[in-house]
């Protein structure tokens, strides 16, 4: 947080205020390997599909709704004594390379990939911005792909639950990205509309981390 921050007053910043989001680009921006490697980063995510939980989905939650967020608890296998190796048993520091089926990549892709092409966007790119905002669309917004605000099945464990409170863990960088998204330029490619359906799924969720 740079000094400039007045902390009486509220600011639409998350985690970086604008003057320190101009100082990171300055800096990248002045040095070339900072500069190159954003570059590779960025503009890999210009001609791919936008990250979403819906299409290609190889698992679906106990709801049936693919819109409905999945993963599984990363240290847990099935118990090799059962014949249908339930419930399944911890074993702490070995991940299942079953968890990897889940939405939880996805959700990392997504935020990742948001964040690079935000700081394009920042710095004057065009191209950049409009495909932040329909990656952002994708996933929040849009009928067809937005996930459901809630984490309801986050890290559930055969034969035992079908979600745990722990879960929220899975959306920790979700903090990076929304903090990236307030320093996107409004703009056609993303507009007052865009934000405040954002803001809209952020207070749903919101109200169902607190309900």
């Amino acid at each position: 947080m740079s000094d400039s921050v007045n902390v009486s007053e509220p600011s639409p910043f998350y985690l970086t205020d604008a003057a320190a989001w101009r100082q990171c680009l300055a800096a990248t921006a002045g040095n070339s390997d900072a500069r190159d490697q954003l570059a590779r980063e960025s503009d890999a995510w210009l001609a791919a599909a936008p990250p979403n939980i819906v299409r290609n989905k190889r698992h679906v939650a106990p709801s049936g709704d693919p819109h409905d967020y999945l993963s599984l608890g990363p240290y847990w296998w099935p118990d090799e004594t059962k014949p249908d190796g339930l419930p399944w048993i911890r074993r702490d520091g070995q991940i299942n390379p079953q968890f990897y089926e889940y939405d939880s990549l996805a959700l990392e892709t997504f935020c990742l990939s948001v964040s690079r092409l935000v700081l394009r966007a920042a710095a004057g790119s065009d191209a950049h911005a409009r495909r932040a905002g329909e990656f952002l669309r994708a996933w929040f917004l849009d009928a067809e792909t937005r996930m459901n605000p809630h984490l309801r099945y986050a890290q559930f464990i055969p034969g035992i639950c079908d979600g745990r409170d722990i879960g929220i863990i899975d959306t920790s960088s979700l903090v990076f990205l929304l903090d990236a998204v307030t320093h996107l330029p409004s703009s056609a490619a993303w507009t007052a509309a865009d934000q405040s359906g954002l803001r809209e799924w952020v207070s749903r969720y919101l109200d169902w981390l607190l309900d």
